[in-house]
This record gives structure tokens, sequence and C-alpha cells, in this order.
């Protein structure tokens, strides 16, 4: 949920601009509900909002919910999940919008989902992360092994 939190901070900082593309790569949609609002208006958002939005991503969401108030105020426009093989067979040559944040949780990679090839998810991953304009990576520890987490990742980026 605190991806949610860098988001905003990567909008004042001039990398993206609002209405981004999300591509979600996770095993978990994080699409739950969530009652709460984030009032902010992300069109005039200031470096002095950030307390605010960390008062919001501490408080007022979750793992699971995080993404529901930025979809409802406007902030991201358009969104792409990757859940499971056909995703990514989908979206192995997917061309993004010029202003697109990769957000890519780590269980992607969990034991649970081994099934699904290794080299298509390596793949799939750069070939959007070299379009991003902004990239969030979560550990996922409730989900995924740390240890194996961080080979993953540095499998990935090195």
């Amino acid at each position: 949920n605190h991806a949610l939190y860098f988001w905003y901070e990567a909008l004042i900082q001039g990398y993206v601009r609002e209405g981004i593309e999300l591509v979600h790569i996770d095993e978990h949609s994080d699409l739950w509900e969530n009652e709460n609002s984030l009032t902010i208006d992300h069109w005039l958002l200031t470096a002095e909002d950030l307390d605010s939005i960390a008062y919001f991503v501490n408080f007022s969401c979750n793992v699971g919910n995080y993404i529901q108030p930025a979809l409802r105020n406007g902030f991201v426009e358009k969104m792409i999940r990757i859940e499971g093989e056909s995703d990514l067979i989908q979206y192995e040559q997917y061309q993004a919008g010029e202003n697109m944040i990769l957000n890519l949780d780590l269980d992607f990679f969990s034991p649970d989902l081994d099934w699904i090839d290794s080299d298509l998810k390596k793949k799939v991953i750069l070939h959007l992360a070299k379009q991003a304009k902004y990239i969030t990576i979560a550990t996922s520890p409730f989900f995924i092994d740390q240890d194996r987490a961080i080979e993953v990742m540095r499998d990935l980026f090195e």
C-alpha cells in the first residue's frame, strides 16, 4: 500500500503526470473496495500534501485496497492487471502510453506461481519496465520469502 505514496511523490517530482496508466503485476488484485477517499486534489498537489498522503496510506488503506482511491479520484486513469500466464501472453508485446507506472509485487514469483514460466515473467516485466516512467516494487513478506524476493529482484534487474 505504500506504493500509493510514492506514486504521488513521483507526480510532485515530475516523473509522471495525473491520469497515469498503471500496470499492476501481482499474484493478488489489490482492488478490494476502500470506503476511504483520498481527498487531495492531485491536479494542485504540492510537496506539503505528502504528509496527508502518508497519513492516508498508513491509516486509511491496506495492501489489498490501496488502488481504489487512486482510481476513484482519477489519478489512475487506466489500469492493467497481470496476475497469471494468460495475462503475460496478452501483454508480451504491449506498448504502454507515455505516462505509465509499473507496480510490481514480487509475490508474482512465489512458489504458488512457479507453474508459470519464469523466463516469460522476466521477459514481460523487463519489456514493461523499459517503457515505465516510474516503477514501484513490493517484496510482500507475507506472501513470499524475503530472501527469494530479493533474489528475484536481483535476477530481474542486474
